[in-house]
């Protein structure tokens, strides 16, 4: 219940920094990457992705709850999201991003 509640309104890019479709999917590469070896916790993979990247901190760790939040990302929601430890990721789907629609 509190993973649904953390990732409440994540899936709307309207929710996200101000990052494109293109900078999402290098975003996604680039944390996937360092989360694949298990041992790099999730607030330090997305600091490093931020730093390398050259984005503002917190635009990667917002990207990667967008990714859980649109099941991009598929992990086990009955175990805490801890960002201090490293994020399990059960399935990576590929697929275009959907950004919201222009208002």
């Amino acid at each position: 219940m509190g993973n649904l509640r953390s990732l409440q309104g994540c899936w709307d890019t309207d929710n996200l920094p101000a990052v494109a479709v293109p900078q999402i999917e290098q975003i996604e590469a680039e944390l996937h990457r360092a989360l694949s070896d298990k041992s790099m916790p999730l607030f330090q993979a997305a600091l490093d992705c931020d730093g390398r990247l050259g984005f503002e901190n917190g635009t990667s760790l917002a990207v990667a709850k967008y990714l859980i939040a649109t099941r991009r990302w598929d992990i086990d929601l009955h175990q805490p999201i801890k960002t201090e430890e490293n994020l399990h990721i059960l399935v990576r789907r590929h697929g275009p991003t959907e950004m919201a629609p222009e208002r």
